[in-house]
């Protein structure tokens, strides 16, 4: 099983990743920024999304530091088993272009065995999203999901319209509420 997080990159000499990750793929141009240990994710939006997936117990800080609550091994990811793979398709700004989140999301479902990849199930996981829909898009969503991808997107931080691609056919949107459940 992998996981594919299409985002700003990740800091891959952080200890939760150290010399884990399973692929990693700059779709963004910008230069220097093709490696998943050295310098690509300046924002950390990228590197945090991926702790969420694949934190490891015990590559926290362990008991130095920690406040009352907090666990002396540090944190667990929902998913510390998979295999890690980042497609960098937001640069350094936190934005990215159609045809470089696309790029990446392909890329991700090559990772697929039916597509010559290794894996057998790969989640592409985006923490992204815009206003407005694409049948360019669209067909590119389904066509990952037809070769057995599974593309989970954020709703949006707004509380308004879903955004794209989370309300695209094909992709699972997923959305958080407050305490005043708005």
């Amino acid at each position: 099983m992998a996981v594919c997080i299409g985002d700003t990159g990740i800091d891959g000499n952080h200890p939760e990743f150290q010399k884990k990750i399973k692929g990693f793929k700059n779709f963004t141009g910008e230069a220097g920024r093709d490696n998943a240990y050295q310098l690509n994710d300046v924002s950390h939006h990228g590197t945090h999304v991926a702790g969420t997936v694949f934190a490891q117990y015990g590559a926290g800080t362990g008991a130095s530091g920690t406040q009352d609550g907090m666990d002396a091994n540090g944190v667990g990811g929902v998913a510390s088993g998979v295999n890690l793979y980042i497609a960098r398709v937001l640069g350094d700004s936190g934005s990215g272009s159609s045809s470089g989140i696309i790029n990446g999301v392909n890329w991700c479902a090559s990772q697929l065995k039916s597509q010559g990849g290794t894996e057998n199930k790969v989640v592409i996981s985006l923490s992204l999203g815009g206003g407005r829909a694409s049948r360019t898009e669209q067909r590119a969503y389904t066509s990952v999901w037809q070769k057995g991808a599974f593309t989970v997107a954020a709703t949006g931080n707004d509380g308004a319209a879903v955004s794209y691609p989370a309300a695209y056919t094909n992709v699972v949107g997923i959305g958080a509420i407050d305490n005043t459940e708005a």
